[in-house]
């Protein structure tokens, strides 16, 4: 049963080559020139669009990765979905 009550959220999440998940400002700070070829404006059109997107009650995840460089958006989330999913070489393919 969802929640309608808890709020819908959209997270932006770096995964570095190491397989380190960079989720804070601060952190992403430190390790910023390595993101430099990201297009700041995609990735906040793509938060706007899934936060409209997102079921009240989930969380979604616009996944920015070194590999690759890629970004994946993961839509409405649940709570089986683990981190190391984000993590694994299948992810950035799909």
């Amino acid at each position: 049963m969802e929640d309608h009550t808890v709020p819908a959220s959209v997270r932006t999440v770096y995964v570095l080559d190491s397989g380190e998940l960079i989720y804070s400002r601060e952190d992403y700070e430190k390790i910023r020139e390595r993101f430099a070829w990201v297009d700041q404006h995609f990735v906040l059109s793509e938060l706007l669009r899934l936060r409209r997107l997102t079921d009240n009650g989930k969380q979604s995840l616009i996944a920015i990765y070194e590999t690759g460089r890629v970004i994946k958006p993961f839509l409405n989330i649940d709570h089986n979905f683990h981190q190391a999913d984000l993590v694994s070489p299948s992810r950035v393919a799909e």
